[in-house]
Parts: C-alpha cells; structure tokens; sequence
C-alpha cells in the first residue's frame, strides 16, 4: 500500500485543545497508511508524540513588537517551503488560523503539488474578535476558499466559518475531535496524592481548562458561592492561566478561599475528575470541548453553558448532562446544586453520558480523517 505523506503545522505542542488533537493523532495514526512529519513553530512540548516521527521546530524567541512580528511570519514562510521542499508531502495540515495562513503561503512558495487542509478548532468570528478589519477577514476568506479542505471541530464552528467568513460550504467538513476513551478508563483510576479533598467526604466541583477570557471561570466561581451557601462543598480548578490572581481575589472578596483550590496543570486530570461530583465548562465560547467528552468518560456528572460551539453537541439536555445560559452563574448554581443533591439524577446523567460518546472515539474518529487525508478513500 502507498502511504500518503502528511505535513502537520502547528505553533507547538503545548497545554492547548488543539495541540492535544494533535498530538492524539500523531500517536495514534496507522503508519502504514500514513506517514507524518510535523512542523513546530516553537518548541514548547507538552504532548509526547511517537519516537520515529520527524519534528522540525523552527524558532523559540517572542516575536516582539509588530514589525518583527511581519519579518518573523515571513522568515516562517520561507523556513516551512524549504522544508516543504525537502520533504515533498502529499498533504499539508494546518493547526489553528495563524499556523493556516503560513502553511498555505509556503506552500504555494515552495512550488511543490499538494493538497492543502486547515483545522479551526475554535469559533473565529468570537475568538478573533479583535481582528474584525476588512484585510483580515479579506485574507481569511480568500485563504480559507483557496484551501483544498477545511476540518471544522463541530457544527457551530463550520458554521460561523462559512456565515461570518463568506467560505464556501463544500470547503467545510464536520470532524469531532478524537478522544482517547480508553485511556481515560485507565489513567483515571490512579492514585490521588496531592490533596485529601477527593476522599468523599465533601463533594467537589471541577473545572479544567486556563484561566483566560473565554473560558469564564469567574462565573463559576460566583455560582459556587451560591451553592456553598446552601451546602458544604468544594470547587477545584486545573490549569493555568493570565486570569489566576483575578480568580484568587475574587475567591477571597466572596469569602470562598478556604473551599476553592488552583491545583495547576496536570497531565492526568482524569484522576481528579472521576473523584469530583460534578464537572462543570462555564465558557463564553468554545470551539468543541474536549474536556466535556472526557469528564463523561470518566463517570463525572457534566454541566456546561450553552456557548458557541460544541456543548450542545456533545450533551443532550437533562438527557446526558445540563446546559445553562452563558453567563448566567444562577443558572449555573442552581445545576451545580441539583446534580450534588439529587444523586440519583446525576447518576442517570452519568450513565447515560457514557452511552453517547463512542462516536468520539478514537477508532471512529481516525476513519473520518483517513477519508480526508488519502485520496483513493474519499466518498
């Protein structure tokens, strides 16, 4: 069998959604059908990926101020047709807007015949706000019109790609983003070490993701206060982020730091969330969210606000979790209090949660990449 050649691009392979996508692909894709090389364009690696697999990382330094930024984004350019060149892939594979636009100008620079495919693992029109000028969006239709394929990580995302940006609707495909349900089932049995708040004798809320903008994690804090003021309990944070001496404060004016802990990045989160009573995404917006697919995988009781996109697609309202407004941190309370308080209910939830996502497993999700990456499976 011929394999086909596939560049991946990314930033790097950091503590983001994107980047654990990534890597959850570059971990698990048949070589024998495929084989990959990847392009880094710093070296921050979080992820591990497989020994054997070719990495080029091309810089580490910030890129300053914005003339800088435009001489580094060209030096990129140049620096990924070279390699592109040198390896003679059959496919491009871009993570991410930024890392898009680079690849499919070096891309065109190095004058080799390739298939072009970007990623959008966020909602654009929300996430790139702040680049709302007529050449940006300009370029990001152009560019994103001009690509072979466009995988968008779900419906609301391919959505806002084809009404906010003008692309075309047969440049856009659906693919949910694989996660690795076994695993879980595995690495969410191991031992706890770090805290007793996971003993059961308390329950624990969760949450796991940075603490940035839209992810919101000052509206949880807000509806744990009015949770704890009905009920002993305790709210627990993964990650890191800009906004934690924010949230820390925050903790402190509303007289809940004694019951809120910033436990960090972990790389395995799985162990904490299946000890937790409720998971809860407060986000202003997402592009699918991982961490609901894997809270569910773990048992974990899940609630999320109904942001754009990804939430409502994973969970089935009162079915197989709870969706509450955005933003609203009484609608979140009142959740957060009913699946601590009624464990038959979240249960049920739990149970149910588990049933539902097998469709984004690994195995089934790989299938629907093959059949964009090699041609000769295409339908």
């Amino acid at each position: 069998m011929t394999k086909t050649k596939v560049l991946f691009a990314a930033y790097n392979l950091g503590k983001g959604g994107a980047e654990r996508v990534l890597a959850t692909l570059l971990e698990n894709l048949d070589t024998g059908r495929i084989e990959p090389v990847c392009v880094l364009l710093t070296g921050e690696m979080v992820y591990k990926i497989p020994e054997g697999i070719k990495i080029y990382v091309l810089d580490s330094a910030p890129a300053g101020n914005l003339f800088v930024k435009v001489l580094r984004t060209a030096g990129r350019i140049l620096k990924v047709a070279k390699i592109i060149r040198r390896e003679r892939p059959q496919v491009l594979f871009g993570f991410l807007t930024g890392i898009n636009f680079i690849l499919f100008a070096a891309g065109k620079l190095s004058g080799v015949r390739c298939r072009t495919i970007f990623s959008e693992h966020s909602t654009p029109s929300i996430e790139l706000y702040r680049k709302t000028d007529f050449i940006y969006r300009s370029l990001f239709k152009y560019f994103y019109n001009a690509a072979d394929l466009t995988i968008a990580v779900s419906k609301g995302v391919r959505d806002d790609i084809i009404g906010s940006f003008g692309v075309r609707e047969d440049k856009v495909k659906v693919i949910y983003n694989p996660i690795d349900i076994e695993g879980i089932q595995i690495r969410k049995n191991e031992p706890v070490s770090t805290t007793d708040w996971f003993n059961g004798s308390l329950p624990v809320v969760i949450s796991v993701g940075s603490f940035a903008e839209r992810k919101a994690p000052d509206y949880l804090i807000r509806a744990f206060k009015m949770v704890r003021s009905r009920l002993a309990c305790r709210l627990v944070f993964l990650g890191e982020g800009p906004r934690k001496e924010e949230l820390v404060n925050l903790c402190r004016e509303l007289d809940v730091e004694k019951d809120v802990a910033f436990l960090g990045f972990m790389e395995n989160p799985h162990k904490y969330v299946a000890r937790s009573s409720v998971f809860v995404l407060s986000s202003n917006w997402e592009g699918f969210g991982n961490v609901l697919v894997e809270a569910m995988a773990c048992g974990t009781p899940v609630i999320s606000s109904d942001c754009p996109s990804g939430p409502n697609e994973i969970i089935a309202n009162n079915v197989t979790g709870i969706l509450v407004p955005v933003k609203d941190a009484a609608g979140l309370a009142a959740a957060i209090y009913e699946l601590i308080s009624d464990k038959e209910k979240a249960l049920k939830y739990s149970r149910k949660a588990k049933e539902s996502i097998n469709r984004f497993s690994i195995k089934n999700i790989l299938e629907e990449y093959y059949g964009v990456l090699i041609l000769n499976q295409q339908s």
